[in-house]
């Protein structure tokens, strides 16, 4: 990632760096290099399973924000799906909690500094529902209503919980990323 502040210096940067790598016997990912102008406030750009992007906050400042980027979220859905499957209904309600919550601490703590909060609502209400939907198919029953009674009465098992715990970090203004 290489931040600058017009295209032609970022073109610059970009050739400079092909060169240095080619000096090393190294090339970059024609499909995972691109250049992005973080001015346009639809464009932005995924980077160590982040989205960065710039944004304007309440305050009409604009800062540079990033979440989990819609490839790292697919990911981690898949993770709790593959972890709440039809073939784990044989495990024991601990073992079932047990084994999700080792992958959703490790997510939560990669993920928990950005801007997260929506993401890890969403990932808790999908981890919550699919714990659910598997408690109420061990007991015979369809849907996911006896198994969020069951959660619920339990204060959900223990299941771990990403809400809550984000750490905001100091943002930088668009004269900063741009000196």
């Amino acid at each position: 990632m290489i931040l600058c502040g017009s295209r032609e210096r970022a073109e610059a940067a970009l050739g400079h760096l092909r060169s240095l790598l080619t000096e090393q016997g190294l090339t970059l990912s024609e499909t995972k290099t691109r250049l992005v102008n973080l001015r346009n406030p639809k464009e932005g750009f995924d980077f160590l399973g982040f989205h960065h992007r710039l944004a304007k906050n309440l305050k009409g400042k604009t800062h540079c924000y990033r979440w989990p980027s819609k490839k790292a979220v697919a990911k981690a859905r898949d993770q709790i799906r593959s972890r709440t499957g039809p073939r784990d209904r044989l495990k024991s309600y601990q073992a079932m909690v047990q084994d999700l919550n080792r992958y959703l601490v490790g997510w939560r703590g990669y993920f928990r500094h950005g801007n997260s909060a929506r993401v890890f609502s969403k990932l808790d209400t999908y981890a919550f529902e699919r714990l659910a939907r598997l408690i109420s198919g061990k007991h015979g029953r369809s849907g996911f209503r006896h198994g969020r009674r069951v959660l619920t009465l339990h204060q959900g098992l223990g299941l771990a919980k990403l809400s809550g715990s984000v750490v905001y970090g100091t943002r930088m203004p668009l004269a900063k990323v741009y000196g």
